[in-house]
């Protein structure tokens, strides 16, 4: 999926296709409840930027996978790539041009669990305060006064989460071998490590006719290094060696 491109078609989609996209990304991601349904993998930062968009939409009623979403970043964010998740993230939000609250959450989550790799995440008030579930406001209001707020968020942020409110399941997740066994993209950054050069490999191994402006588009990277990163696997290829071998 060409990310900038995919971004400028987003309200343009209907319930059905805003659907399948979120199926994508949580099949990406490995949310166990769509296991059973083989579907074509996307870019793992797009998946991760896009759910906040996704469960802001409230006629598709995703937000009970908030939690799912959280359980996987605490287990898989040490294989993110910051910078490029934190381009995706502002383009997400600028397209939308509304708060997007999980945005924020998620924001909050990366950087208190890893302050020194998510230090550029900001996490900025919303206009007004949010609950998951308005209906509920009271019993939130409770739940915070009595155990605070979840993982010690801010108040003045304006996301009403008490402490409590989301829940680790084992069977939220696929088990990590399953897991990684299917996202090549995060397997193959255990070994080369996470950078821009890895997924690149691995995006021109599929797609060896690709130019350097696609491979930016889908990466949210920017021309120049996208354009390098293009002639240095040309110029392996030309050489006659497998990408195979690269990854």
């Amino acid at each position: 999926m060409r990310f900038r491109l995919a971004l400028k078609t987003m309200d343009t989609k209907t319930k059905d296709q805003l659907l399948e996209l979120f199926d994508s990304a949580s099949y990406t991601l490995g949310f166990s409840s769509l296991e059973q349904r083989p579907m074509s993998l996307m870019d793992t930062e797009a998946s991760v930027a896009l759910m906040p968009y996704l469960m802001a939409q409230k006629e598709l009623e995703l937000n009970r996978f908030v939690p799912v979403l959280l359980q996987w970043l605490g287990s898989y964010h040490g294989l993110l790539n910051p910078t490029k998740l934190l381009k995706m993230c502002q383009m997400v939000e600028a397209m939308a041009g509304v708060d997007l609250p999980v945005l924020r959450l998620v924001s909050f989550f990366l950087k208190k669990t890893d302050p020194r790799r998510f230090k550029n995440f900001t996490v900025t008030p919303l206009a007004s305060p949010f609950y998951f579930e308005p209906r509920l406001k009271e019993l939130v209001d409770s739940k915070l006064r009595r155990e605070g707020f979840y993982k010690d968020l801010p108040s003045e942020v304006g996301l009403m989460v008490s402490a409590s409110a989301f829940k680790n399941r084992e069977s939220n997740l696929l088990p990590e071998q399953a897991f990684l066994k299917r996202n090549e993209q995060l397997r193959t950054r255990l070994v080369h490590g996470v950078n821009y050069r890895s997924d690149a490999v691995l995006l021109l191994r599929d797609n060896s006719s690709m130019s350097a402006k696609e491979v930016a588009d889908t990466l949210a990277l920017s021309y120049e290094p996208a354009h390098r990163l293009t002639l240095d696997v040309r110029r392996y290829l030309e050489l006659g060696f497998s990408l195979e071998a690269a990854v």
